[in-house]
C-alpha cells in the first residue's frame, strides 16, 4: 500500500492544537480471549477503507498497551503522533519498517483519525495542485515557489510593433520568436528564422565550453519554407553570365561584404568569412558598376540577407526541367476490395486543375499486382496497355514521350485512360471474394519503384506508389519479420535493421542525381517494411505517408480524406527538384554532420532528388578554435534548384551569430 499521507504543514498545524476534542466516533474494539494481550497480535480498523493498516509506531518504553484502550481515548481533529517532534522524527525513521511489518499495532499516543476525518482530509489534499505544495521540514527551513521559476515568455514585447502585431526583425543578437507561435519577419541582418535558425543566439568561446553547458550548436533549416503573404518575397537578382564570389573561399557575395579601399588605393570587396580582399575591376565577370560607384539601391545582394540569384548559363543543365507525375497504384483483391485504387484516381482526377504550373505538368499511370506490371498510354485516339512481367530486372517498356501526356494540352486523352483503367481493374477482380479483414497478399512493389524511376531518367519528376500489401516476392523482396527466427537471425528480426539496403540504396542515389523524388503511400493494417522501403523515399528527398486502418466503414472514410488532402497538397504547393546543397563558414567552427530524413551525411555539402516547402533538415556543429569575445561566426547556406516553370536558381542564406 502505499504511503497516504497528509502535507507535513498540515501535520505542523495539529501538533499545537491542543484544545481537541477527547471524544471518540469509533466504537471500542473486540479483543480475542483466544489471545494474549500483545503488541505483536493486536489488530487495529485501517482508516482507509479496503485497505492495509497505515504506519506502524512502537512506543518508545516498550510497553503493551491495548489498543482497544487507544482507540476509546482517541482525540478528534488531532495527528496520530505524540505533540512533540521526537515523535515525529521516530515516525520517518520507522517509516519503511513499518510499511513491512506483519503487526497491526499503534502504540504509543492514543490520538487518532476517524474514517471520515481520514477520507476528507486525503480528498481535500489531492486537490490541491502538486505545483503549489510547499514541501516543508518540521523547522520551514526551505520552500519551493512554482511561480518564481523563470520561464519563456510567449508574449514578450520584443515581438511587437506599434500596432501589437508580433512582428520580428533579424538583428544580430536578437532571439528569434518561437516555431510554433504567429510572428511576422522583416530581413534586416540575418536570414528569416523560417528559413533558418541556429539553436544558439549567442555561441560560446570555445568547445570547452560548450561541452560543459551541455549544450548542442547546429542550425535547422528549412530552405523553401512558405512566406505569408503579409512578408516581402525574396528578392530574385540577374546574374548574366557570372555571379561574385571569392576567389579564396568561394563564398557569394552577400550584405555582410564591405567594399572598400585597400593599403594600395585598390577597391576591394572584402570577404567576411575569410576576410580576403577581392580586387574589383569592370572588366571582371559578376562584377556591377554600383559595387564600384557604392550604390546599393540597385544591389539587394548588398543589402538583403536572402537572395534568389537567377543562376547563370554555367549551371544550367543541357535539358531544362518539366514536372513529370507517375502513379503507380497497387491493384492486388486486398487493395481492390478495400476501394485503394478507385479513391486515388478520383483525387488525380479532381485535382487535375489545381496542379502548380499546369500548363506544362504531365502525368502517367501504371497498375501492379502479384505478377505483371500494367503500363497505360495513348497513341492517337486509343488506349493501349504494355505489360511488363520480369520480376527479377524490371524496367521500364516505355519512352516518356509516349507514356507520359500534357494534362492541359491532353486533357480529354488523359479521361479516356482513366476510363480504360477503371473498367481494366474492375474486370481483374470480378471474380474475386471480398477479402474479410486483410489477408497477407504480396505485390511486385519493389519491381514497381524500379521500373518507375527508369521512366523518369530522361527529365526527372515524381514516383508516387500507392499499396496496402508487403513486398515478399520478385525484385527487392523482404522476409517478413515475424518469420525470421530471432535467435539464429537477430539482427533480421530487428524491425530497423533494412533488407536488400544495397539494392535500395542505389535506386534512391539514383533517383537523387537524376531530379527524381519517389512519395509512397502505405495503407496497413498487418505488416510492412518500413525501414527497407523508406531508404528510397528518404535518399530522394521524398515523403513516406503511413495509413494505418481497419475495415470499419468510419476509419476508412477517414483515411481517404486524409489521403485527398495530402494528394492535393503535393500537387498544388511549389515542388523543387535537382536540389543541391553547400554550407559555408568562417575558420574556427567546423560541421560534424547533417541530420535528416536521409539518416546522415558527413561534411558540408550534399544532392537531393527534390525538396519542397515541409522539408527540414539540420545541420550539426562544433568549435575547432577558441574565439575573443565579441568575435562573430559568419555562415553561408547556398542552394541549387530547378522550380516547376523550367527555372534554376541559386539561392544564399546568411546568418551572423
Amino acid at each position: 500500500m502505499k504511503n497516504l499521507r497528509p502535507p507535513a504543514q498540515t501535520f505542523n498545524n495539529q501538533y499545537n492544537n491542543n484544545n481537541a476534542s477527547t471524544s471518540s466516533h469509533l466504537p471500542p474494539k473486540k479483543s480475542n480471549q483466544n489471545q494474549p494481550n500483545n503488541n505483536t497480535n493486536n489488530n487495529i480498523n485501517s482508516p482507509f477503507p479496503n485497505s492495509r493498516p497505515g504506519p506502524q509506531f512502537r512506543n518508545p518504553n516498550n510497553q503493551n498497551t491495548s489498543s482497544s484502550n487507544n482507540i476509546q481515548n482517541s482525540k478528534l481533529n488531532s495527528t496520530p503522533f505524540q505533540n512533540n517532534n521526537n515523535n515525529y522524527r521516530q515516525y520517518e525513521e520507522n517509516q519503511n519498517q513499518s510499511q513491512t511489518s506483519n503487526s497491526n499495532d499503534f502504540n504509543g499516543n492514543d490520538n487518532s483519525y476517524t474514517k471520515k476525518e481520514e477520507r476528507e482530509e486525503l480528498e481535500n489534499y489531492n486537490k490541491k495542485p502538486r505545483t503549489s505544495q510547499k514541501h516543508k521540514t518540521p523547522d520551514n527551513s526551505y520552500s519551493i515557489n512554482p511561480n518564481h521559476i523563470p520561464r519563456p515568455n510567449q508574449s514578450d514585447e520584443i515581438y511587437l510593433n506599434n500596432e501589437k502585431l508580433p512582428f520580428y526583425e533579424t538583428a544580430i543578437g536578437t532571439p528569434p520568436p518561437h516555431t510554433t507561435s504567429f510572428y511576422s519577419v522583416k530581413e534586416t541582418q540575418n536570414s528569416s528564422c523560417r528559413f533558418i535558425r541556429s539553436t544558439l543566439n549567442s555561441v560560446p568561446v570555445s568547445q570547452s565550453l560548450l561541452n560543459e553547458t551541455s549544450l548542442l550548436f547546429g542550425l535547422c533549416v528549412q530552405p523553401f519554407a512558405e512566406i505569408p503573404d503579409y512578408e516581402e518575397p525574396i528578392p530574385k537578382v540577374e546574374t548574366g553570365d557570372k555571379i561574385f564570389r571569392c576567389k579564396q573561399c568561394q563564398s557569394y557575395i552577400n550584405n555582410k561584404y564591405n567594399i572598400s579601399f585597400s593599403s594600395q588605393n585598390q577597391q576591394v570587396a572584402i570577404c567576411n568569412l575569410c576576410k580576403y580582399e577581392n580586387v574589383l575591376e569592370n572588366a571582371q565577370p559578376g562584377i556591377k558598376s554600383d559595387y564600384l560607384n557604392r550604390d546599393y539601391s540597385n544591389c539587394p545582394e548588398l543589402v538583403k540577407p536572402t537572395i534568389d540569384f537567377i543562376a547563370p548559363t554555367n549551371f544550367k543543365s543541357s535539358k531544362l526541367f518539366t514536372p513529370h507525375y507517375l502513379f503507380m497504384i497497387d491493384i492486388s483483391e486486398n487493395s481492390y476490395h478495400l476501394g485503394l485504387p478507385s479513391y486515388v484516381i478520383n483525387s488525380i482526377q479532381t485535382n487535375l486543375d489545381n496542379f502548380d504550373n499546369v500548363e506544362n505538368s504531365f502525368i502517367a499511370f501504371a497498375l501492379y499486382d502479384n505478377k505483371n506490371i500494367y503500363f497505360f498510354y495513348a497513341e492517337k485516339d486509343d488506349i493501349r496497355l504494355t505489360i511488363m512481367g520480369d520480376m527479377k530486372d524490371p524496367f521500364c517498356p516505355l519512352s516518356m514521350k509516349k507514356f507520359y501526356l500534357n494534362i492541359y494540352e491532353q486533357k480529354e486523352q488523359i479521361e479516356k485512360l482513366i476510363e480504360k483503367i477503371n473498367s481494366f481493374i474492375d474486370e481483374k477482380n470480378a471474380h474475386s471474394n471480398p477479402v474479410r479483414g486483410h489477408r497477407q497478399i504480396s505485390t511486385l512493389t519493389g519491381a514497381a519503384i524500379k521500373s518507375g524511376v527508369e521512366s523518369l531518367m530522361e527529365n526527372g519528376g515524381r514516383l508516387m506508389i500507392f499499396t496496402p500489401n508487403p513486398c515478399l516476392h520478385g525484385f527487392g523482396a523482404c522476409l517478413l519479420r515475424s518469420s525470421i527466427n530471432k535467435e539464429k537471425e537477430p539482427q533480421k528480426a530487428n524491425p530497423f535493421y533494412p533488407q536488400n539496403e544495397e539494392i535500395f540504396v542505389e535506386i534512391g542515389e539514383k533517383a537523387a542525381n537524376n531530379r527524381i523524388v519517389v512519395d509512397q503511400f502505405i495503407f496497413m493494417s498487418t505488416e510492412f517494411d518500413l525501414s527497407t522501403f523508406s531508404l528510397v523515399t528518404n535518399l530522394s528527398g521524398g515523403h513516406i505517408e503511413f495509413y494505418n486502418y481497419s475495415m470499419d466503414p468510419i476509419t476508412v472514410k477517414a483515411m481517404f480524406e486524409k489521403l485527398h488532402y495530402d494528394l492535393t497538397r503535393i500537387f498544388t504547393r511549389s515542388n523543387y527538384y535537382g536540389c543541391k546543397f553547400m554550407l559555408r563558414f568562417n575558420m574556427g567552427i567546423d560541421c560534424v554532420e547533417i541530420l535528416g530524413p536521409f539518416n546522415k551525411k558527413l561534411g558540408e555539402a550534399f544532392q537531393l532528388g527534390g525538396c519542397d516547402p515541409d522539408y527540414c533538415f539540420y545541420y550539426n556543429m562544433r568549435l575547432n578554435e577558441t574565439f575573443n569575445p565579441g568575435d562573430k561566426i559568419y555562415i553561408q547556406l547556398v542552394i541549387l534548384y530547378d522550380d516547376n516553370y523550367s527555372n534554376i536558381y541559386l539561392i544564399t542564406f546568411n546568418m551572423t551569430l
